[in-house]
């Protein structure tokens, strides 16, 4: 019995879209950085040791996606990111490479473009770190490759030139991502950006 109710909405949802499509095919590009909170203890700890003394730490990341608009409010989007978290003190470092693939909705509810957007992000990293050492320790180095876990990533965009006729648009937004890492770690992500929209 429900068959016959939701075959007939789901193809009125599709017939809907296609007939009111607005925006089309588009391509984003953007580059990112951020804070991260990672759930593993050991990659906290070394964080902390070498934070506590003046550490240097580069994060960036960059990511590319494809969207088709269903309609002026709703799209389907779809993409891949890849971003390092390179942090040193002296010889002792720790580089977090996170790389996850992404697939989800997009809302534009106004017309002044603030663009909403949810998402499945299935994805892993790979923890390249050497921990300080002294006569006692001595330094570690090794490398740790993290479970790949089903996360989602919710994100706010403003596109800048959203009301004009251009061909590419700036835009800016916010990120935050969440991950499993396998054994009840979790890893938090939060991200600015700039990009551009094509």
């Amino acid at each position: 019995m429900k068959k016959k109710f939701v075959i007939p909405f789901v193809l009125m949802l599709f017939s809907e879209a296609f007939i009111f499509s607005h925006e089309g095919l588009g391509f984003d590009w953007s580059i990112l950085t951020g804070f991260p909170i990672y759930g593993q203890s050991e990659t906290k700890d070394i964080v902390d040791d070498l934070t506590e003394d003046s550490a240097n730490r580069v994060i960036a990341g960059t990511y590319i996606d494809f969207s088709y608009g269903l309609n002026e409010i709703l799209s389907l989007y779809a993409g891949a990111q890849i971003r390092s978290d390179f942090l040193w003190n002296g010889s002792a470092n720790v580089t977090q490479l996170d790389y996850n693939f992404f697939a989800g909705l997009q809302v534009c509810p106004w017309d002044f473009g603030i663009i909403f957007s949810l998402a499945y992000a299935p994805g892993s990293c790979t923890q390249f770190i050497k921990s300080p050492g002294n006569e006692e320790n001595p330094s570690k180095k090794y490398t740790h490759q993290c479970a790949w876990g089903n996360g989602f990533r919710l994100g706010v965009e403003y596109d800048i030139l959203h009301n004009y006729d251009v061909a590419v648009s700036p835009a800016v937004g916010l990120l935050y991502e969440f991950f499993p890492r396998g054994d009840h770690v979790y890893d938090n992500l939060m991200s600015f950006y700039i990009g551009l929209k094509f």
